[in-house]
């Protein structure tokens, strides 16, 4: 048995019963005053009979049968806090007021009996843990359910509090206890900021979802959500997770301090409140709000300028590499006016390589690689493809009939000078795909998928795509062209010897493609003839 408990008891009981006395005191002696704090008096005194009944049921108990601390201490000082609040706007409101000299006088005493039975509350938490379980004390009426809201409504009040707002921080107070909200309300908006209630988690979590709030004020013990729960969704929720919460309870121990922090709350206040403290910990909240607001603002800014340089960036870019390819093209255009046999190669030459492209993109192999901006790239990248050429010398490049092998491998040079020509622009004006496509058609467009080819012996898949496309479109042109040292095949022939070189010169599936779509080469070639 513990001795202290009736000695608590009591020791509450006797100043229950001075506290109830002087609010009733006070209410009836308010007369002259304003009805705001007429009505502030009533709360006041509703309140303390509230504590009254709390601690009879309390006495009632067997000396040392015990009761639940935690449980006892909450429902004392969610009273407690509506006095204490209540009577320091009071206090603050009848300062220097010269008509109500008496009143202010009630009031301070008042005030320090409220703070002397908070202190005795606060010696309970030493006391044994059984019998006074889930809030429910032997006697104590079931509290009247609190009128909800219709959700919609609420939402909309919320929606039109934002609106409204102008540069006035918005608090959500979150309590399931009317009295709790009033007075936690009233003390935010004396202190300047704009403060919607919600009764309930399910409701804070809904109207958080419809704007800016810049503070959750979030009471722990709640029915169906409570405040863990709450903070948690809070928490885990993109659009609002950056909102600071505040938790707030008339609990009080360690443990729940801990829990609610690892939980991700900003901070910590219990009941009943300090004034000092509760303007100390909103504010800092606020700042870390603000403070968060203000990079993202940044931020989105940085990213907005970002956008647009990228923008103007590409521009130029894209206005450079057409400068350059028109430079480069009339350089293809000058390699094959260097040969006047070529005809019109180049303009056949892409068309080929188009339809090639179009129908491998039906493939499933082929449909996630090749799109419509891999088809334009491809089509104004095939001129590149002879752009080495310039830099042979016109006995080799213009002497009629066959080379002699030492001939041949001074040619072979032009797919490496016509890659590094490109290189050299990629270097300077790097991400376009342009000349990315330009510079493997260049280079790899003579390379062999049995990797017999030059210039660097590629093999299967390791030569781009790009340049095996290309590969088997310029054979069927140079197979169906004239030579001074040949004559033009038709497309019976040129078709046996690229079906014949499927797997050895050229990739068999474009062969394969080639196949499908050979009517349309024989159309670009009478379209486009020698």
């Amino acid at each position: 048995m513990n001795p202290r408990v009736p000695e608590h008891k009591w020791n509450l009981l006797d100043l229950a019963v001075k506290l109830l006395d002087q609010s009733e005191n006070m209410v009836t002696g308010c007369g002259g005053l304003e009805q705001e704090s007429k009505e502030d008096l009533a709360k006041i005194n509703r309140a303390s009979k509230e504590i009254m009944d709390l601690i009879k049921s309390l006495s009632a108990l067997q000396a040392g049968a015990g009761f639940d601390v935690a449980t006892a201490r909450h429902d004392l000082r969610n009273p407690l806090n509506n006095i204490l609040g209540y009577t320091e706007m009071l206090l603050e409101d009848h300062e220097e007021n010269p008509e109500v000299p008496d009143f202010t006088g009630q009031l301070q005493e008042f005030y320090v009996l409220s703070r002397l039975v908070l202190q005795e509350v606060n010696k309970l938490q030493q006391l044994p843990l059984t019998g006074y379980r889930q809030g429910v004390t032997p006697g104590k009426p079931a509290a009247a359910p609190t009128p909800k809201t219709p959700p919609g409504r609420t939402e909309a009040k919320a929606l039109q509090a934002i609106d409204d707002r102008g540069e006035k921080p918005l608090i959500l107070v979150v309590d399931d206890i009317t009295a709790n909200r009033e007075v936690l309300s009233r003390r935010l908006r004396r202190l300047g900021y704009l403060v919607m209630e919600a009764e309930n988690g399910r409701q804070a979590l809904a109207m958080l979802e419809t704007g800016a709030f810049d503070l959750v004020l979030l009471d722990i013990l709640m029915p169906e959500l409570d405040g863990y729960e709450v903070l948690r969704r809070i928490k885990a929720n993109e659009l609002i997770r950056h909102v600071p919460v505040l938790m707030i309870s008339a609990v009080g121990d360690i443990n729940s301090v801990v829990r609610c922090l690892e939980a991700g709350a900003d901070d910590y206040l219990a009941k009943p409140f300090n004034s000092v403290l509760l303007r100390a910990r909103v504010n800092a909240s606020l700042v870390k709000k603000r403070l968060y607001d203000q990079e993202l603002h940044y931020k989105q800014e940085i990213e907005q300028h970002n956008q647009l340089l990228e923008q103007r960036v590409r521009q130029q870019v894209q206005e450079i590499s057409r400068a350059q390819l028109a430079a480069i093209f009339s350089l293809s255009k000058l390699a094959e006016s260097r040969d006047p046999e070529t005809g019109e190669h180049l303009e056949r030459f892409r068309e080929y390589s188009r339809v090639l492209a179009r129908h491998l993109q039906t493939m499933p192999r082929f449909c996630k690689l090749i799109d419509e901006s891999f088809i334009d790239n491809l089509y104004a990248a095939c001129p590149l493809h002879d752009i080495g050429k310039v830099g042979i010398p016109d006995a080799i490049l213009l002497k009629p009939g066959r080379l002699t092998a030492e001939e041949f491998a001074i040619m072979q040079e032009h797919a490496t000078i016509g890659a590094e020509t490109l290189l050299a622009v990629d270097r300077q004006y790097p991400g376009s795909d342009l000349i990315r496509f330009g510079i493997e058609i260049a280079e790899g467009h003579h390379e062999r998928w049995d990797g017999s080819g030059y210039p660097r012996g590629l093999a299967g898949e390791e030569i781009p795509l790009v340049a095996r496309i290309v590969s088997l479109a310029d054979v069927y042109d140079a197979l169906r062209s004239r030579r001074v040292y040949k004559e033009g095949m038709d497309h019976a022939t040129a078709r046996k010897i690229i079906v014949e070189s499927a797997g050895s010169h050229f990739d068999p599936v474009i062969v394969e493609a080639f196949l499908a779509c050979e009517d349309d080469f024989q159309k670009i070639w009478r379209r486009i003839g020698e």
